[in-house]
């Protein structure tokens, strides 16, 4: 789950920065529970800030 939040420098893990992430586990137990995206484990970790940052992050080839 990615919330962008400019300037904000990247944070992985951790609490809801904003409203976007807030309802993060309720909604990956959702699609989990359709069984058809996401298995009943529906792992997910959570990345905030910048959203050019995350980009950047992503493209030097991190991994969650």
């Amino acid at each position: 789950m990615i919330e962008r939040k400019r300037g904000m420098p990247v944070r992985i893990g951790g609490g809801a920065v904003g409203v976007q992430l807030q309802k993060a586990a309720s909604a990956v137990q959702a699609l989990a529970q359709k069984g058809d995206v996401l298995g009943v484990e529906g792992a997910y970790v959570t990345v905030a800030g910048d959203g050019a940052e995350i980009l950047a992050m992503f493209a030097r080839g991190a991994r969650l």
